[in-house]
């Protein structure tokens, strides 16, 4: 038994949208970050938070006043939200647990249609248009119950291997406490052997202080959508991500 206390929480949504086709100016938000190679190769940069700015958002579709994922052994259904203030479309799923996830599982997209009098879309079947990560991994190492490592010392991090290869991803990613840089960031695409050891040198880019690790394991999927211009326009994506919040000492 873990003695670090665990948060479950499972999430599940759709928008359909079409995208802008006129480029927007940035956010004001800007990382020096840039997607590491694989596997095992740290990549590093800096997080800057700046002014915002205004762009239309891409146009949302009326799908129904719900929708559904229908997968073997469950149906997963998700229900209508209009934001109060711009009027984008979205579904959410809501009291969803770990009796609602199943891995390895294919689910295909069920609509009713529209019935908002605007932005309507007609009713759809679409079959696989996510699957669910091989399966369900846990992250081992660090127990991050008051967790403090030294920056001078290895830092480990153990898991169940989650069986990502070849058809999903997997990646941690350290934020640890801002510098006059901005927020230092780390991004790594680890082998899925169950360890990765980050080193006092890679550590190094780092300053004391409170720090948080995100471990992700991803599976995207690719698929064709009804009147849509472009191939293979749906995403869909199933995620398991663990978090944790820890403190870098200097000693």
């Amino acid at each position: 038994m873990r003695e670090t206390d665990l948060s479950v929480n499972v999430y599940a949504s759709a928008t359909f949208y079409e995208p802008n086709d006129f480029p927007c100016p940035p956010s004001g938000n800007s990382s020096s970050l840039m997607a590491p190679p694989h596997f095992d190769i740290a990549a590093t940069g800096h997080t800057m938070t700046g002014s915002s700015t205004d762009c239309p958002g891409s146009k949302t579709f009326d799908a129904g006043p719900y929708v559904q994922y229908v997968g073997d052994f469950n149906i997963v259904t998700l229900e209508r939200y209009v934001h109060p203030y711009n009027g984008r479309i979205s579904y959410r799923g809501s009291g969803l647990d770990l009796q609602d996830y199943f891995t390895d599982e294919v689910y295909g997209l069920r609509t009713p249609g529209g019935d908002l009098g605007w932005s309507e879309l007609p009713p759809w079947e679409l079959p696989a248009v996510i699957t669910t990560l091989p399966v369900d991994y846990q992250q081992n190492e660090p127990d991050f119950c008051m967790y403090r490592h030294p920056l001078s010392e290895p830092m480990t991090v153990r898991w169940d291997p989650a069986q990502t290869y070849d058809e999903s991803e997997m990646y941690l990613y350290v934020i640890g406490p801002a510098q006059d840089e901005g927020v230092p960031l780390m991004m790594i695409y680890p082998w899925d052997d169950g360890e990765y050891v980050y080193s006092p040198e890679q550590l190094s880019f780092f300053t004391p202080g409170y720090a948080s690790m995100i471990q992700s394991a991803y599976r995207q999927t690719r698929f064709e959508v009804p009147g849509s211009e472009y191939n293979n326009a749906g995403i869909g994506t199933s995620n398991l991500i663990w978090r944790g919040t820890f403190e870098f000492r200097d000693e």
